[in-house]
């Protein structure tokens, strides 16, 4: 599959309050920046979230990855999300409002709301695995239904035959 570059103009807008983030004694917003290709017609967007080991999360980073996808016609929002000390399911959870965010405001930003996709490097991969395995799912409100649910097909999967190499689990064990 080849993906055409296009010279369009990119729009850039940073440092958006996508969510926020209230505790007994404050209230931080997490914010994304959002590449818009100028071409006046709705497009499939990119959710990026960025790796850090869940203790950072540099959203601004790989700019040139960024602009590339939205040479070749993408929405891209970088979004910022909790690291520690914040605990799970905050960072999914996050994930999710970012996603909800671009499809409540897809008529400004240009967007097809039936075509917003998640991609994340290293801790970011993770977070977007399980923000889509969430979004995709029907069990009624629970981030940590979709948690669960993660971790029991993560464990089917190191128990298959084929993973025994890869796990270290053994059936004798």
């Amino acid at each position: 599959m080849e993906v055409e570059i296009t010279d369009v103009q990119i729009d850039v807008i940073a440092g958006i309050a996508y969510s926020q983030v209230f505790t007994a004694r404050s209230c931080r917003p997490l914010r994304m920046t959002v590449m818009i290709p100028r071409t006046g017609v709705p497009k499939p967007a990119v959710v990026y979230f960025p790796g850090g080991g869940f203790v950072t999360c540099d959203y601004e980073k790989f700019v040139q990855m960024r602009l590339a996808l939205a040479k070749a016609g993408f929405v891209v929002a970088a979004a910022e999300y909790r690291t520690v000390p914040d605990k799970y399911p905050a960072p999914v959870i996050d994930g999710k409002a970012a996603v909800r965010f671009l499809r409540a405001h897809a008529s400004l930003l240009e967007i097809d709301p039936a075509r917003i996709g998640v991609l994340g490097d290293s801790s970011g991969g993770y977070l977007a695995q399980l923000t889509l395995l969430c979004l995709r799912s029907k069990a009624p409100g629970s981030t940590r239904h979709c948690l669960r649910k993660a971790m029991m097909s993560l464990t089917s999967l190191l128990r298959a035959p084929d993973m025994e190499i890869f796990s270290g689990i053994s059936r004798s064990s």
